[in-house]
C-alpha cells in the first residue's frame, strides 16, 4: 500500500513525481447517522465542500481553533493547514479539523459522529 493511501490523517501538501495530480475527489461523509457522498476539488477544504453539497456540517470559528468541525478520517489522507484544537493523541487516532483539511487522495471518508 502506498503512503498516499495510508490512514495517516495528516500529510504534507507537496506532491512528489510519483504522486498523481488529483482531479475530482470523491468524499463520503457520515453525519447525524446518515451517509452522503459528493465530489470536490482537491484545493477545497472539506468543511466548505460539505456545506456546498448541502450538508449541515458542524462548524463555528472556521479557523482551526475550536474543534467544532472535528471528524474522524476513516479513509484517505488530508493536509491540515492549522491545528490549534486537537491533541497529538486525537490526531494519531485519525481526527481532523475539516475546516482546515484539504484532500491528498482521490477518496476521503470522514465521520462526524465519532
Amino acid at each position: 500500500m502506498s503512503d498516499l493511501h495510508s490512514l495517516s490523517p495528516i500529510g504534507k501538501p507537496e506532491r512528489t513525481a510519483e504522486s498523481p495530480k488529483l482531479q475530482d475527489v470523491q468524499v463520503t461523509v457520515r453525519l447525524y447517522g446518515e451517509q452522503r457522498s459528493f465530489s470536490m476539488q482537491p484545493h477545497e477544504r472539506l468543511l466548505y465542500a460539505a456545506i456546498e453539497a448541502g450538508l449541515d456540517a458542524p462548524h463555528s470559528c472556521l479557523s482551526g481553533y475550536c474543534a467544532t468541525c472535528r471528524a474522524k478520517l476513516l479513509e484517505g489522507r488530508v493536509h491540515m493547514e492549522i491545528n490549534d484544537a486537537l491533541t497529538e493523541e486525537e490526531v494519531a487516532q485519525g481526527y481532523i479539523l475539516t475546516c482546515q483539511s484539504t484532500p491528498l487522495t482521490e477518496r476521503i471518508i470522514v465521520d462526524y459522529d465519532q
